[in-house]
């Protein structure tokens, strides 16, 4: 079996269409005076450390490509928790040590697919099912990169469960889609080569590969592969208890005084914007690809939640100032269901650390409070955060909206 690295291409990027922005690492905590403690100073600074550690990445070390001539794989079956792992027919001891790659077993003497030319291959987060967000953000970037580096290679990607990932390649880049072949886990694919993503040392999760290269790269993707729409609103992003499986809900009653807060500041700040509320559904029905790219392209403002419909930050315009803010658990919210992680501690999730690498976003923070000295779905915005970070939004997206 023969290898040979292949060096990272210099993309060209639509510099032209993106407006040169810098805010790769750049997120602004605002906290009123009931959570404005050293806990949740502290909670704050060391997420923002383990973040900004993958941000300062360039591609030559997060990633090499290698070349191997007359290679085999196999997507093994998820078990259901976010397997990356990908099984290749050369014990090299780089792919060895780089922990995204199984040794070769029996199970890949049997090829059930023949592809005689270069292949390109990537897994992501592979959970059996269909995760919209992870897609975003761990699939895409790599695979819009591999796949312009490499034209004319075919791409092989595996189908989840539901089979989602096929209608959302066709919808997103139909001339990628017609590149790529789709086959379920454990399936052998034999190649004439294939082109391999080795992550560097250190690197042993889809979590180090989320650098500022690749979103970058991917944005000017986006400009060609999908409509650009006029950047009139502003969205708030709802979890509801049907769409929402971990908790990290606000009551109605809640909910209207954040509405309220941002309608406020709008007219505040005079900016010509309404308001759109999005749940993940549309009109009753599953908001389909086309809806949330619409939608989240149409907005200068995000505000809500941390849940997969914040992903769809990655969809918005980069050729006016955005901005985005999102609600996170903190050191006064372990009583919120989805705020806990198994040892106790608090579970900071935010698509900052999922999509940080975006830097056409200006990003905000406000923290959730418990609603309960009891375990609870539901949680409380700081709202006397969230207006100063109303403000600092504003003002930021209000160069574009006064131009």
């Amino acid at each position: 079996m023969e290898s040979e690295m292949v060096t990272n291409p210099i993309h060209s990027f639509q510099r032209n269409s993106c407006l040169p922005r810098d805010a790769v690492g750049k997120a602004a905590l605002h906290m009123g005076p009931d959570v404005n403690d050293s806990s949740n100073r502290q909670v704050y600074a060391d997420a923002r450390s383990i973040t900004l550690s993958v941000l300062r990445r360039t591609v030559n070390e997060t990633f090499i490509v290698k070349k191997l001539a007359a290679g085999r794989f196999s997507y093994p079956k998820p078990s259901g928790f976010g397997d990356w792992q990908v099984q290749l027919s050369v014990s090299n001891p780089g792919f060895k040590r780089s922990g995204w790659y199984l040794s070769s077993t029996t199970a890949l003497q049997n090829c059930s697919l023949n592809l005689p030319h270069e292949v390109v291959f990537f897994r992501g987060f592979a959970f059996g099912s269909f995760q919209y967000g992870h897609v975003l953000h761990d699939l895409l970037p790599v695979l819009v990169w591999m796949s312009t580096s490499y034209p004319e290679a075919q791409v092989v990607l595996e189908l989840d469960k539901q089979g989602k990932i096929d209608p959302f390649l066709a919808w997103f880049d139909p001339d990628l889609h017609r590149r790529t072949t789709f086959v379920q886990p454990d399936v052998v694919v034999c190649a004439g080569a294939l082109l391999v993503v080795v992550p560097q040392h250190g690197i042993k999760s889809p979590h180090g590969l989320r650098i500022p290269a690749l979103f970058n790269h991917l944005r000017a993707h986006v400009l060609r592969v999908q409509p650009s729409h006029n950047p009139t609103t502003a969205v708030h992003e709802v979890r509801v208890p049907a769409t929402a499986g971990h908790g990290r809900l606000l009551t109605e009653e809640h909910s209207r005084h954040v509405l309220q807060l941002a309608s406020s500041a709008i007219r505040r700040h005079s900016i010509p914007m309404e308001i759109v509320e999005f749940n993940g559904t549309l009109k009753g029905k599953t908001a389909t690809f086309q809806d949330q790219y619409r939608i989240f392209n149409s907005a200068v403002l995000v505000f809500g939640p941390h849940g997969t419909g914040f992903s769809n930050i990655l969809w918005m315009p980069c050729h006016v100032p955005v901005a985005a803010i999102e609600f996170v658990c903190g050191a006064h919210s372990l009583n919120v269901r989805g705020c806990q992680l198994g040892n106790g501690k608090v579970r900071l999730a935010t698509y900052w650390s999922l999509e940080g690498s975006v830097s056409w976003v200006k990003y905000f923070h406000v923290l959730v409070q418990d609603t309960s000295a009891e375990m609870s779905d539901f949680m409380q915005v700081d709202l006397e955060g969230f207006s100063a970070a109303l403000d600092a939004a504003l003002s930021h997206v209000a160069h574009s909206a006064h131009a």
